[in-house]
């Protein structure tokens, strides 16, 4: 009877230690590096390791969370969207951003730091698009970033067939400016998108076969205290765990095709991320100007000018009352009256016109009165967290096992820059270690050297698009490291 008694409490555990054994047996683990993959029990690990950035940001080697300005900074820190520039002169202000990056800039290139090079037959697309917008205190940013890689049905054929595999970043931020523009706080959403399809040479749009979506939080502080010399800054970012979605039922392509089968993964992962910097400018350009906000210096005006309206609908009221209790038609009266009102009220409104006119000139004249020499010294410390049972973007593109991603990784900055020659030149120099991802990569971190300048160019106002007075600039940047080469260019306002 004691037998059995144990028996009848043990077998429960035993049939259901027996079932966790078979499913984990069923469970298809990721083999040994270097092997095809064959589960779909696996992530991809999108962890961006190199800085991709604008030329200021990728010169200054990335080191840009403690300065938080712009779109530049807004990739970097969510707080970014709510600072102002020091020649900002209006309630109301907008920035637009661009990027492009081809496979020419990548192809044969260890551009993941895996240890392994990009293949040259491969098709790569990396494409930015980014908006800014402020009102007073407020500023919103969003952005997108996508990746696309292309490639024939397989390593080792000749069909016609291409795959393609994009994955897309966004980003939707709100910030806000406290205590006079001292403390910027900021705080969004980050989503991923995952999407796979195929194309034939016969019809060139692509065919989704696969999707997986994700999304995650960010947030970010900036303090940046009024006419001293310095900033501080930090960002977090949750996880981005994108799944396929529930009407998703395909986990792999070409099963018919053993050497070229291509397995789907269960997961697409952006690892979470904290980073931390400063910023420290030398020089008398000061790094901190308080931001004057028009409508806010214009108050009192704008609430005399209104007094002033309703006084006059008051006086106009007051004078048809009278006319009535006369017993007199008022028309006459009101019509006189009212052309004189309005002569007041077109006085008024050039005098606001002048008075902001005025107010701009100001603001315009304080910026130009800045000195422009200084010295700005910058560095963060950004850290990338694990991914479990992850292989590289590139490993799921060989179909090959690279795992990615086991351990938290470390990135380190440093950036400087001054403008050596007054009102026509900026240069910026930086360096940043570049953890790799790959516990089989044997070259382990790399470090980068990196390079940037302004240029100032022309004056245009491209036909009356941009403000009179004008000036353009053109910019560049170069970014090298062990088996690495990046450049980038653009064209923009000199400031």
């Amino acid at each position: 009877m004691r037998r059995d008694g144990i028996t009848r409490k043990l077998g429960p555990a035993l049939l259901g230690l027996s079932l966790g054994f078979f499913a984990a047996a069923a469970r298809a683990e990721l083999p040994s590096s270097g092997e095809l993959i064959r589960t779909h029990d696996y992530a991809i690990d999108l962890a961006q390791t190199p800085v991709l950035s604008s030329t200021r940001v990728t010169g200054l080697g990335g080191a840009f969370v403690g300065m938080g300005e712009g779109l530049d900074g807004a990739a970097q820190n969510p707080a970014a969207p709510a600072y102002r520039f020091p020649w900002s002169r209006s309630h109301f202000d907008y920035e637009l951003g661009f990027s492009f990056m081809s496979s020419s800039s990548v192809s044969n290139t260890d551009f993941f730091n895996s240890g392994r090079q990009v293949r040259g037959d491969q098709d790569f697309l990396f494409l930015d698009l980014a908006l800014s917008l402020q009102f007073g205190r407020w500023g919103f940013a969003f952005s997108t970033g996508l990746q696309s890689y292309t490639l024939g049905r397989g390593v080792d054929t000749d069909s016609a067939e291409r795959l393609v595999a994009q994955f897309a970043l966004s980003h939707a931020l709100a910030a806000y400016a406290f205590a006079d523009g001292q403390l910027l706080i900021g705080a969004g959403q980050r989503s991923s998108v995952l999407s796979i399809g195929n194309e034939t040479e016969i019809d060139d749009d692509s065919r989704v076969l696969f999707r997986a979506l994700g999304a995650g939080y960010e947030a970010g502080v900036l303090i940046r205290p009024n006419e001293q010399p310095y900033r501080i800054g930090a960002a977090i970012r949750s996880a981005v765990d994108a799944k396929p979605s529930t009407s998703n039922k395909l986990s792999v392509l070409y099963e018919d095709d053993p050497d070229n089968a291509l397995y789907l993964p269960d997961r697409v992962v952006v690892p979470w991320n904290v980073s931390l910097g400063f910023a420290l400018q030398l020089g008398p350009r000061p790094l901190n100007p308080r931001f004057l906000d028009p409508n806010r210096v214009t108050e009192e005006l704008e609430r005399y000018l209104q007094y002033r309206a309703r006084e006059r609908r008051r006086k106009r009221a007051i004078a048809e009352r009278r006319a009535r209790a006369a017993g007199r038609d008022p028309s006459a009266e009101l019509r006189a009256l009212d052309a004189e009102l309005a002569t007041e009220s077109a006085l008024d409104a050039l005098h606001a016109i002048r008075k902001k006119e005025e107010l701009d000139r100001k603001l315009e004249q304080r910026y130009l009165s800045l000195s422009r020499s200084h010295v700005l010294i910058s560095a963060s410390l950004e850290v990338l967290g694990p991914v479990d049972n992850a292989v590289g973007v590139a490993s799921f593109i060989d179909r090959r096992v690279q795992r990615s991603g086991r351990r938290a990784s470390y990135s380190p900055r440093l950036g400087v820059e001054t403008e050596p020659i007054a009102h026509w030149l900026r240069v910026r120099a930086g360096s940043y270690l570049e953890p790799t991802r790959f516990d089989d990569n044997p070259h382990g971190s790399r470090l980068h050297g990196t390079f940037g300048f302004d240029q100032r160019v022309f004056a245009w106002d491209v036909f009356g698009l941009f403000p009179e007075g004008s000036i353009f600039r053109a910019a560049g940047s170069l970014d090298l490291a062990r088996d690495y080469f990046g450049w980038g260019v653009a064209l923009g306002l000199w400031h």
